[in-house]
């Protein structure tokens, strides 16, 4: 927490002051994520990224919730269209996938 400045140091404060030290202050995890609730993610196209590289249809999913997602994050990446229809189809389920 020493790198802390502005207002997350702001935010962070009274928890230096408080005798009772919570969990997060000595997991720098639980930490990250104590930062991530109060300010944001720091990368959040780099999160949507990661997430929509992570995404997969397993046979048991369902097609529209898949798809869904698939959009929510293709709105918060920067890729071509190709790129992006090359990622759904790779990941869809096989018993959706034409033949």
């Amino acid at each position: 927490m020493s790198h802390l400045k502005g207002s997350a140091l702001d935010c962070f404060e009274p928890t230096l002051l408080d005798p009772i030290e919570p969990i997060w202050c000595s997991d720098l995890n639980l930490f990250i994520k104590e930062l991530e609730t109060n300010f944001g993610t720091y990368d959040p196209v780099g999160k949507a990224e990661a997430e929509l590289k992570g995404l997969h249809m397993h046979e048991s999913h369902q097609a529209m919730k898949y798809f869904i997602k698939f959009q929510h994050l293709a709105a918060c990446v920067q890729w071509g269209e190709a790129a992006l229809s090359r990622q759904d189809y790779n990941e869809l389920a096989k018993c959706i996938k034409m033949t």
